[in-house]
C-alpha cells in the first residue's frame, strides 16, 4: 500500500480540511464523510480512472440534508452543474450536448484534455425523471456514463458521456443505476446535534481555498501516480461486488496518492458504506435462510412450512407480513438463484421443502463467508438483526 505524499502539495491535510468542512454541515458518520472527501478529489481527476463511481444520496426520512450534500458538492467538486427536479428529457439533451463519441474520443488519442468537457452532475430530486422500468432511455444513457470505454448510441448518433453523477431524491435509484453508486445514508439531525446553515448568498470563503488546493493537487500528480490508477489497488476490502469494486478502486487509489492514514481509512469506510446498504429482498432472503438452517445445525432440509414459519417470525423483514401459505411468494424470491421446492418424504408422508445442498451455489455467490461472529449470532423476532435490516412491509 502506497503511503507516500510524492508531489502532494498539502498532503492528507487537505482531506481533513475537506472533511472538517462538511462535517459542520451534514449529519452522518466519518465513513461517509470519508468516501465523500474522496469522491470530491477524484472529480478532479477522474479522467484518470477507466470507471468512476456515482453517489446514491438517500435517508430514512426525508429533511435529513440530501440538498444540503449537493449542495457542499456543488462548491467543492471539479466543473460541477446543479440541478432539481428536472425530467427525462430535459436530462437527456443535457447530457448529450457537445458530447459526440468521435470528437471526444479523438481529443483523448490526442492527448488534449477532455475533463473540462464533462461536468459532475449533481441531480436532486432525480426520482422525477425516472419510472419505474429499467427500460428507459434516461437510464441507458447515465449507465452508458460509468465506463470511461462505454458509448450511447441514439437514433441520432453516438454519445460519450463519461463523468462524474450524484443522485439524491425521496424514492430509491432505479437497480441498474444503484449497482453503479457508492450508497450515502445522511440522518436528519438531533436537536443536540450543532450543524451550521449554508446560505448560498453568502458562499463560505474556505471552500474556494479548499478547490484552490484540489487544483493544484490534481496538477501535481506524477506520471508515476497517474499510471498506477491503470492497476487494481492493493488490500481491497474483501467481499465487494464487482460493480462495488470498480466504484472502491478510483477513491483507494486517490487515498494511496494522498497518504497519510487515508489508505486505511479509505479501505475501512468503503469496506462499511457498502456492508452497511440495505441488500435487494431476493439476497436477504437468501441471508435469513442461511441464518435459519445453522440455528438448526444444518440440516439437510428445511419442509417450506417451517422455513416459512421461520422466516414470519423475523419482524424486521417484508416477510414477516407474508400469510402461511406464502410459498408461491418464497420460491418467486429464490427462484433467480435456481433454488426450487422439491418434494420430500418423511415417514412415508410426502412435503414440499428445500434442500441444504441446493443454496450452497447461491449462498458462495452472493453472500459473504461465514465469519465467526455471525456464526454465533441468532436472528431474533423482537430485536433487529446485525446490519442493515429491510423494513416490514
Amino acid at each position: 500500500m502506497n503511503t507516500e505524499n510524492n508531489a502532494v502539495p498539502h498532503g492528507p491535510a487537505l482531506l481533513d480540511q475537506i472533511v472538517s468542512f462538511l462535517r459542520q454541515y451534514l449529519v452522518c458518520d466519518d465513513h461517509q464523510l470519508t468516501v465523500l472527501a474522496l469522491w470530491i478529489a477524484h472529480t478532479w481527476r477522474f479522467g484518470s480512472f477507466r470507471v468512476h463511481p456515482y453517489l446514491d444520496i438517500h435517508s430514512p426520512e426525508p429533511q435529513s440534508g440530501k440538498t444540503l450534500c449537493l449542495r457542499l458538492l456543488d462548491l467543492l467538486c471539479r466543473e460541477p452543474a446543479f440541478c432539481t427536479g428536472a425530467d427525462s428529457k430535459t436530462i437527456m439533451q443535457y447530457l448529450s450536448a457537445g458530447r459526440d463519441a468521435d470528437t471526444l474520443r479523438q481529443m483523448i488519442t490526442e492527448k488534449k484534455s477532455f475533463e473540462d468537457q464533462a461536468c459532475t452532475l449533481l441531480f436532486d430530486d432525480c426520482h422525477h425523471a425516472f419510472r419505474s422500468s429499467e427500460r428507459q432511455t434516461l437510464l441507458a444513457m447515465l449507465n452508458s456514463g460509468w465506463d470511461f470505454d462505454s458509448q450511447y448510441s441514439g437514433a441520432d448518433g453516438a454519445y460519450w458521456l463519461f463523468g462524474p453523477r450524484a443522485f439524491a431524491g425521496s424514492a430509491p435509484l432505479p437497480r441498474s443505476l444503484a449497482s453503479r453508486c457508492i450508497p450515502i445514508l445522511l440522518r436528519r439531525k438531533r436537536l443536540s446535534d450543532l450543524v451550521s446553515r449554508l446560505t448560498l448568498r453568502d458562499e463560505p470563503p474556505v471552500a474556494a481555498d479548499l478547490t484552490s488546493q484540489l487544483r493544484q493537487w490534481a496538477e501535481s500528480l506524477s506520471d508515476a501516480q497517474l499510471a498506477a490508477a491503470e492497476e487494481t489497488p492493493p488490500d481491497l476490502p474483501l467481499h465487494l461486488t464487482p460493480h462495488e469494486q470498480a466504484n472502491a478502486e478510483p477513491l483507494i487509489h486517490v487515498a494511496d496518492w494522498f497518504g497519510g492514514v487515508w489508505p486505511e481509512k479509505a479501505r475501512a469506510a468503503i469496506a462499511f458504506v457498502f456492508d452497511a446498504a440495505e441488500p435487494t429482498s431476493a439476497v436477504q432472503v437468501l441471508r435469513d435462510i442461511r441464518q435459519l438452517f445453522r440455528e438448526k445445525n444444518d440440516p439437510p432440509y428445511l419442509l417450506s412450512r417451517d422455513l416459512l414459519a421461520g422466516l414470519r417470525e423475523l419482524e424486521y423483514r417484508p416477510w414477516s407480513a407474508w400469510p402461511r401459505n406464502a410459498g408461491r411468494r418464497l420460491g418467486g424470491l429464490l427462484a433467480p438463484f435456481n433454488i426450487k421446492s422439491r418434494r420430500i418424504k418423511v415417514n412415508g408422508d410426502t412435503f414440499w421443502g428445500y434442500y441444504f445442498e441446493d443454496f450452497q451455489d447461491a449462498w458462495q455467490r452472493y453472500l459473504p463467508p461465514i465469519t465467526v461472529e455471525s456464526a454465533t449470532c441468532t436472528l431474533s423476532a423482537t430485536n433487529p438483526p446485525p446490519g442493515n435490516s429491510l423494513p416490514a412491509q
